[in-house]
């Protein structure tokens, strides 16, 4: 018997669209760590401000080195997110 081959079409291109899904949950996963990261630098800061002292101005440097990475981070999860939606746009219209 022989396969129709829109159909073996149809079978990939629905793959296609599932592997782009998957990924674009994993990205989600990502963008929401590396939010969740940055979020957390920035408590840390806050609380460290609170707290003052001598100690806090030895550790602001670094605080500010923290959380600036973890900024960078999260905007780098953002950007590879919506790089794959636009992937999944590009595999539900194909």
């Amino acid at each position: 018997m022989r396969r129709d081959p829109l159909a073996v079409l149809a079978r990939l291109r629905s793959a296609e669209v599932m592997q782009a899904r998957r990924h674009l949950a994993e990205e989600a996963v990502e963008r929401e760590a590396a939010t969740a990261q940055e979020r957390a630098a920035t408590d840390a800061l806050l609380a460290e401000a609170l707290r003052g002292g001598p100690a806090h101005a030895a550790w602001l440097p670094r605080g500010l080195a923290i959380r600036e990475a973890a900024s960078g981070e999260a905007r780098l999860a953002a950007t590879r997110a919506e790089e794959a939606a636009a992937a999944l746009g590009v595999a539900r219209a194909a």
